[in-house]
């Protein structure tokens, strides 16, 4: 039910995006990056919550970004949450 309603959201800001922006292309990058927005928060929040399927997917995750010189998932987060992006 969350994710129905995060992407109903979703398509609700594109929507109003692309009728300012008119640009599919740029639309789409806003959309896809606040779905894994959605997608990364979720995951830790079952993470938190205890579940071990969770908990390794953002382990695995982190430790690649970390390999690659990237932020966690909690760090980049944190940044878009500050910043905005």
């Amino acid at each position: 039910a969350e994710i129905t309603k995060q992407i109903a959201i979703s398509f609700i800001v594109y929507q109003i995006v692309r009728a300012f922006l008119r640009d599919d292309y740029l639309i789409l990058n806003i959309v896809m990056e606040t779905m894994e927005i959605y997608y990364w928060l979720a995951v830790i929040q079952e993470a938190k919550s205890g579940n071990k399927e969770a908990q390794e997917m953002l382990e695995a995750e982190n430790a690649l970004r970390t390999e690659k010189g990237r932020l966690t998932v909690e760090q980049e987060l944190m940044k878009i949450a500050e910043t905005g992006n």
